[in-house]
């Protein structure tokens, strides 16, 4: 199947084998979503809803889309919903994934030297959603090659930075403002992860889980407290 999907108004057990897409995009939610062997090509998967997300055989292609539309700049390949509070209460598991680039795409490359795997806050403005935002409780991410092969009319000796999952700010909804929580995921794993490819002149620098410095004020942001030997306490 080729185009776009975008799954709205509910969705409950959704499974696809050996789909191509330029987007894949849900919100008003979606639940139980399967995917087996998956190329997209040109934009990225947005995710809202919960229970469980798996991909399984995922390939994505950084590329021009119709009308050099501006997708293609987005420098992530998954995404929680900013529109919906960023909000998907699900385990979400990935395994093998591809990342490429198009040759010909400068204005990419020279703006933009990182790319996530997985982003579960973006930088969107706090506006109360009317929610609580549920990121993903448990993230599992399997086998994941950056081929940046087509990265060759880049800057030279400017390193790209990979990414397994990102938070750009600690907090979607803001408490203190709203009274509504950003809850944090209570388990990443990120296993096998590597770039090929790399110009000789660049480093490719990898990044497993990256947060950001205001994380501190996110005071809310656990569903289950931890003691600091990782234990729930008493």
């Amino acid at each position: 199947m080729a185009g776009g999907l975008q799954g709205h108004h509910g969705i409950k057990g959704l499974y696809g084998n050996r789909n191509t897409f330029n987007r894949v995009d849900f919100h008003s939610f979606g639940y139980d979503v399967f995917f087996k062997d998956l190329t997209v090509k040109g934009r990225q998967i947005n995710l809202q809803g919960g229970n469980e997300w798996s991909i399984e055989k995922l390939r994505l292609y950084i590329t021009r889309t119709s009308g050099d539309a501006v997708e293609y700049f987005l420098n992530y390949a998954i995404g929680m919903r900013q529109d919906y509070a960023s909000d998907c209460d699900g385990i979400l598991n990935i395994d093998g994934v591809t990342v490429m680039w198009d040759r010909g795409l400068p204005a990419w490359y020279n703006t933009t030297r990182s790319f996530d795997l997985v982003r579960i806050i973006d930088t969107a403005n706090s506006l109360d959603q009317g929610i609580d935002s549920k990121l993903p409780p448990v993230i599992r991410i399997r086998n994941v090659v950056f081929d940046l092969a087509g990265i060759q009319t880049g800057r030279p000796n400017d390193n790209f930075e990979f990414c397994a999952v990102t938070a750009l700010r600690s907090q979607f909804t803001d408490y203190s403002v709203t009274g509504r929580k950003t809850l944090l995921p209570d388990n990443i794993t990120v296993d096998g992860m590597t770039a090929i490819n790399v110009q000789p002149t660049q480093n490719a620098v990898m990044c497993g889980i990256k947060l950001p410095a205001d994380l501190y004020q996110n005071t809310v942001g656990s569903r289950n407290k931890r003691a600091a030997t990782g234990r729930t306490p008493a």
